[in-house]
């Protein structure tokens, strides 16, 4: 898969492609994820674009590096520490965020497990 064709924001399509992975839970917290030259090669761009969306993602909480090791998926505590000050603008904004991309044509076999799982997280947290 090229990204550079699919976006000018390549780095933002790979953020998205591994964010939706990870909240559909075929990437487990714990799980190690390609290393940048791996994704680089794989969707055919730059090792800094791969990093760039890698560092979107651990600022979200949603990846972890751990130096000499690789990135991980961030644990479940660990991602939530980010969110916890956010409350409900932060699940109104992952919300909207997961409407507007299933309005643009992304099945709902993409869509339905990661709701299922923000739903889950949701009732643990009442």
């Amino acid at each position: 898969m090229n990204l550079r064709r699919q976006s000018n924001k390549a780095y933002d399509t790979l953020a998205e492609k591994l964010r939706v992975d990870i909240l559909a839970g075929r990437l487990k917290p714990g799980d190690a994820i390609q290393t940048e030259t791996e994704l680089a090669a794989s969707f055919g761009i730059s090792r800094n674009t791969v990093r760039k969306a890698v560092n979107i993602l651990v600022g979200e909480g949603l990846l972890k590096k751990v130096q000499g090791s690789g990135t991980f998926v961030a644990q479940m505590d660990e991602r939530m520490k980010g969110r916890e000050s956010g409350g409900v603008q932060s699940r109104q904004i992952l919300f909207l965020s997961m409407s507007s991309a299933l309005s643009e044509e992304c099945g709902r076999s993409v869509f339905l497990p990661i709701f299922e799982n923000i739903n889950k997280l949701l009732e643990k947290q009442s």
